[in-house]
């Protein structure tokens, strides 16, 4: 048995015996295998864990959504958790159909100097989403999305995690698909706990289930029962990999500790009649000298 299958075998017997709290990230596993006298690194065994769960024999998978706080790959065996035959490629590659809906985004090319912004959204909101980045490059603004900054090949969770750390704000295109991505919401939890970047959440002037469901975290701090209530209300037909985190937890870890005075949403397109307390896009985006 070589070092790699050794410590795969032994890191699968961890994660057989974590049946509470299944999900462990290769950092968390690198650690536990050096105590018990299989020092590996994390990336090395991250790497041959992807490489295990591509094949037909695997015993151990990773999950559709990253780590709540870290936004590591997240890995589970799977006699505690559902196999899939399918699972979502970890890296970006020619042929997924990421990239078919991405169409020829070209790369923001603003200097690092520039002010950047992280966009956090749905793919499946493209449409919107670069309406949005065109506009604030053009006052601009650098703006990271990963459909733009993440090539064939690379590590989706790497490459975002390296987007965070080199953006100066972070926006949140909230529809109901955003809200019901674990990924996007994640994402939040990162940007505002880990980097400390100051949010501002983009709401579509037309969704006004989304505009009330936001507005107590403008005001006052949020009630988690109606939380739980307003959103299964509007999630009632998503359908997502069943997760021990649930979205209003991940939604209130992310925003609730944010400072009263750094809140703020803006509406757009802009409304004909905003209500008091918005932040209007137009006003707050100005064109850069």
């Amino acid at each position: 048995m070589t070092d790699i299958e050794r410590a795969l075998a032994m890191a699968a017997k961890i994660l057989y015996d974590a049946k509470k709290y299944p999900w462990k990230t290769a950092r968390y596993l690198s650690v536990r295998l050096r105590d018990k006298g299989c020092p590996i690194g994390a990336k090395t065994l991250e790497k041959a864990l992807i490489e295990h769960s591509r094949t037909t024999a695997r015993v151990i998978r990773y999950s559709f959504f990253p780590a709540r706080k870290t936004l590591d790959l997240l890995w589970g065996h799977i006699d505690n958790i559902q196999n899939f035959d399918n699972l979502p490629e970890p890296f970006l590659n020619p042929d997924s159909d990421f990239l078919e809906e991405v169409g020829d985004f070209k790369q923001c090319t603003l200097p690092e100097n520039a002010p950047w912004c992280f966009l956090s959204h749905n793919f499946r909101d493209l449409p919107a989403v670069r309406i949005i980045r065109d506009d604030l490059i053009s006052r601009g603004y650098g703006v990271w999305i990963a459909e733009a900054e993440i090539f064939h090949g690379d590590m989706i969770t790497q490459k975002v995690q390296h987007g965070l750390e080199k953006s100066h704000q972070f926006l949140l295109y909230m529809t109901p698909l955003s809200l019901g991505s674990r990924w996007v919401l994640k994402e939040a939890g990162v940007a505002i706990n880990k980097w400390k970047l100051p949010p501002i959440i983009l709401i579509n002037g037309k969704d006004r289930a989304l505009i009330d469901l936001f507005q107590p975290w403008l005001e006052k701090e949020w009630d988690e029962a109606w939380l739980c209530r307003e959103i299964d209300k509007i999630l009632a037909d998503a359908q997502e990999e069943p997760a021990a985190t649930m979205l209003p937890d991940l939604i209130i870890g992310a925003l609730r500790d944010v400072p009263h005075e750094q809140r703020k949403i803006v509406i757009y397109p802009t409304p004909r009649e905003p209500k008091p307390g918005y932040s209007i896009y137009e006003r707050l985006f100005y064109k850069r000298n």
